[in-house]
């Protein structure tokens, strides 16, 4: 996953996320939350914040936690208000579509998938009985893995 802003005449550093493998972490496995978003900003996004000016997100939970609004409240940042349902407003949706379709990132996502160890992703079909064993026994819900 990866965070980027953009503005009229500029934009951020591309910022890959992380996951966040805190304990109590839904999942176990680290997702992406508040915690991760918020470090993405911290890296991306403060440094290029000017006071006065509207910050556009839109409504994926991490954005809209509690603890995200305190950390814009502490900011000083004014994020835009964003309805519930809405059609995809946020500009920076055809840029990621842009990127997506430029050729040399294809080249790149495609060589990454290429330098994958084989023996590695041999080993996570291995392993498939046990995810199935250990999410019966988790009745569906998340697992270790």
């Amino acid at each position: 996953m990866v965070w980027a802003g953009i503005w009229l005449g500029g934009r951020t550093k591309l910022v890959i996320m992380e996951r966040d493998f805190s304990e109590g972490q839904r999942g176990r496995g680290g997702g992406y939350t508040t915690k991760s978003y918020l470090k993405a900003l911290e890296e991306g996004f403060i440094e290029h914040y000017e006071p006065g000016t509207i910050f556009q997100q839109d409504n994926a939970k991490i954005h809209r936690s509690y603890v995200a609004q305190r950390w814009f409240e502490r900011h000083g940042i004014n994020v835009m208000e964003w309805p519930p349902r809405s059609p995809d407003l946020n500009p920076i949706e055809p840029v990621w579509r842009m990127l997506k379709h430029w050729k040399l990132f294809r080249e790149c996502i495609s060589e990454a998938w290429d330098a994958l160890d084989q023996n590695k992703i041999d080993s996570i079909i291995r392993s498939m009985p046990q995810r199935i064993s250990e999410t019966r026994k988790a009745r569906g819900y998340y697992t270790r893995f």
